[in-house]
C-alpha cells in the first residue's frame, strides 16, 4: 500500500518566482515596441493635449479672467455668476458623453477625427477671443463648444483603445495607456496654468494638431467587428 501523502494546503494560485518578476520600466519598454500600444499611448496623450482637463480645472479662473475689465464685471458679473457660467461646460460635457454612446459604434475613426478637428478649431478661436478681450459670454460659449466637440469623440474613444490589444498584453497595455494619460494630464494642466490664456489655448491647438496628425494614418476602424478581429488590426 502506498504511504499516506502529506497534508496538502488548499489550492491557491502559485506566486511568481522572484526571477520571473520583470521590472516595470523594462515591461513598459517591451510594450512600447508594439505598434498598437504606441498608438494607444499617443491617443491618450492627445486626449490631455486637447486641454480638456485644463478647461475643467481652471474654468472659473478662465471665465473670471475673460470677464474682468468688461462692463459686465462692473454690473451683474459677481462671483456667483462666474461660478454658474463656469458650470456650463461641465453640463455640456455630461450631455456630450451620452451622445458619444450613439456615435462610437457608427465609426470610431470618423467620430474621432471629427471630434479632433472641431476641438482644434475651437481652441484656436478661443485663443483669439482671449487675445481680443472679447468678454465673458463669448469665452463661455467657446469653452462649451470645445467641450461639446471633445466629448463626443476624444472623450470616450481613447478608453476603447484596449480593444486593439492582443489578449496576452491587454491588461498591462491598458494600464500603461492610463498611466500615460494621467501623466500628460498633470503636465499639460500645470503648464496651462502658468501662461497667458490666449497663448495656452493656441499651444493646445498646435499640440493637438501635431499629435493628431501622427494618428490619422495609424488609427484603424474597429466598429462593427469582433474583439478578436480588432486585436489583430495593428499587430
Amino acid at each position: 500500500p502506498s504511504s499516506p501523502s502529506s497534508p496538502s494546503s488548499p489550492s491557491s494560485p502559485s506566486s511568481p518566482n522572484r526571477e520571473d518578476i520583470v521590472p516595470i520600466w523594462r515591461n513598459a519598454l517591451d510594450l512600447w515596441q508594439r505598434r498598437e500600444v504606441r498608438t494607444g499611448i499617443r491617443l491618450h496623450v492627445l486626449q490631455q493635449a486637447s486641454g480638456i482637463n485644463a478647461v475643467m480645472y481652471w474654468s472659473p479662473l478662465l471665465v473670471a479672467s475673460a470677464w474682468s475689465g468688461t462692463k459686465e464685471a462692473q454690473g451683474e458679473a459677481t462671483t456667483r455668476l462666474v461660478l454658474l457660467a463656469s458650470m456650463i461646460p461641465v453640463a455640456v460635457n455630461c450631455a456630450g458623453s451620452w451622445l458619444s454612446m450613439a456615435l462610437v459604434d457608427r465609426g470610431r475613426r470618423t467620430t474621432l477625427l471629427a471630434s479632433l478637428a472641431g476641438s482644434i478649431t475651437i481652441m484656436a478661436m478661443t485663443s483669439l477671443a482671449f487675445a481680443l478681450d472679447a468678454g465673458g459670454l463669448p469665452v463661455v460659449f467657446m469653452l462649451s463648444a470645445f467641450v461639446a466637440a471633445y466629448s463626443v469623440g476624444l472623450g470616450s474613444i481613447p478608453w476603447l483603445v484596449s480593444e486593439l490589444f492582443a489578449p496576452s498584453i491587454r491588461a498591462q497595455a491598458a494600464s500603461l495607456c492610463a498611466a500615460a494619460n494621467w501623466t500628460a494630464n498633470m503636465l499639460f494642466t500645470q503648464a496651462f496654468a502658468m501662461i497667458d490664456p490666449s497663448l495656452a489655448f493656441l499651444l493646445t491647438a498646435i499640440a493637438s494638431a501635431s499629435i493628431g496628425w501622427s494618428l490619422v494614418s495609424n488609427f484603424p476602424e474597429a466598429a462593427g467587428i469582433s474583439l478578436d478581429e480588432a486585436s489583430t488590426l495593428l499587430s
